[in-house]
């Protein structure tokens, strides 16, 4: 478990059913809770990603125009929403 106000917890529910000894500071567990901890950033990315996804700019990667990457070319971003070129190139 991992809340927002920086508590961790970190159960060893076969062992410890009742939950009564937190191991998130054990150093015998460190590498499961990195790989939990990984896990659980890794979750909440994606899900920030596809809650966020409806407000994207650009839905598409802009490597497939000719015209990205050449000399003198800049990034785009950001652009609004309503400019003509951005729905041109979407």
């Amino acid at each position: 478990c991992k809340y927002s106000d920086g508590t961790a917890l970190l159960f060893d529910r076969q062992e410890d059913p009742l939950e009564q000894r937190n191991l998130h500071d054990d150093i015998v567990h460190q590498s499961t809770r990195n790989r939990l901890d990984a896990a659980l950033a890794h979750t909440v990315m994606a899900y920030t990603a596809e809650g966020h996804f409806d407000h994207r700019v650009y839905m598409h990667d802009l490597s497939q125009y000719a015209w990205f990457g050449g000399e003198g070319w800049q990034r785009p971003f950001p652009r609004r929403v309503d400019d003509p070129q951005a729905r041109q190139q979407n």
